[in-house]
């Protein structure tokens, strides 16, 4: 973020990039600055760079541990389903996070077919390592409706993958297990 000079004069997808590692990195409220500076710039005329800003802004309410308001939930499920011209780890990342959020508030159908998507999209997008955890979602949504065969299905997958392209002893592989 200071290394781009900030938002004075960085592009806009530049700084979606530094918020983006800024969340994953663990530096939430950086990349909240970073999305407060791009919104504050205006995304009118814009729309493709709105909705980017939106899933941005879902993700870091996730690693927040902070519920998402109903309408962006609802503005969020419309993006995954309409995004088909966006890039495909965008894609997967809304339909990623319409999945664990409609998991949160229970609709367990809802959720899998999202993680179904998402775990499409994510292949999409060779991005490995979104994919694998999306088999959680899916797995806890089964055992929610009551099919544990499934879920066990999903969870035998999830720790296929880890050790295929991961390797042993990641953590994703246990909670698989």
């Amino acid at each position: 973020w200071r290394a781009i000079g900030g938002a004075a004069a960085a592009p806009p997808r530049l700084l979606l990039g530094a918020a983006v590692v800024a969340a994953k990195g663990g530096d939430l409220a950086t990349a909240s600055a970073i999305i407060a500076a791009i919104e504050a710039r205006g995304l009118r005329g814009q729309p493709d760079l709105a909705d980017e800003v939106h899933v941005l802004d879902a993700l870091i309410r996730l690693y927040l541990d902070q519920p998402l308001p109903a309408e962006d939930l609802d503005r969020l499920m419309a993006l995954a389903g309409r995004m088909d011209g966006a890039a495909p780890v965008t894609l997967a990342l809304a339909t990623n996070l319409a999945a664990f959020f409609t998991l949160e508030l229970g609709s367990y159908a809802k959720a899998k077919r999202y993680g179904e998507r998402a775990i499409r999209h994510f292949r999409e997008a060779d991005a490995q390592f979104g994919e694998i955890h999306l088999y959680a979602h899916i797995g806890q949504a089964d055992l929610a409706m009551g099919h544990p065969g499934a879920a066990a299905a999903s969870y035998r997958t999830m720790r296929e993958l880890c050790r295929r392209w991961l390797g042993q002893g990641r953590h994703l592989q246990a909670i698989a297990t």
